[in-house]
């Protein structure tokens, strides 16, 4: 409960192609205090990140504009301390690997739950104990 009111401010911008999915991840973002916007392309990822950071950037790997991998590379590129996760249709070593590669906190994959991906989400928000 105490982890849930730390982050009763926090923004995340998910750009995401599944828009069912998207909005039930919203939805159980919302309900921990966050709040979300859902965005249709790489492109508006990256104005809203430079216009307005979020805590926490969700892309698809698939956005329809550009791949949600160079999205996360030039968002990166421009708040090297922006975190980033990456969403794809499974979980692989490679994919593991590029989304290290381009600096993303993580590798989500579409068919976990919205509580797989908050508990991803927050893991690596908090801080690192000794």
């Amino acid at each position: 409960m105490t982890a849930q009111k730390s982050y009763s401010r926090s923004r995340l911008v998910l750009g995401y192609v599944d828009s069912v999915h998207a909005s039930q991840c919203a939805r159980y973002f919302r309900r921990q205090g966050w709040e979300v916007q859902l965005i249709p392309s790489g492109v508006d990822a990256r104005r809203l990140v430079l216009d307005s950071p979020p805590r926490v950037v969700i892309l698809d790997t698939e956005l329809p504009d550009e791949s949600g991998w160079l999205t996360a590379a030039k968002i990166l590129l421009d708040r090297p301390e922006q975190i980033v996760f990456l969403v794809g249709p499974e979980r692989t070593e490679a994919n593991e690997r590029f989304a290290s590669f381009v600096g993303a906190a993580g590798f989500l994959t579409r068919d976990e739950s919205p509580v797989a991906w908050a508990e991803e989400v927050f893991g690596n928000l908090m801080p690192a104990t000794a």
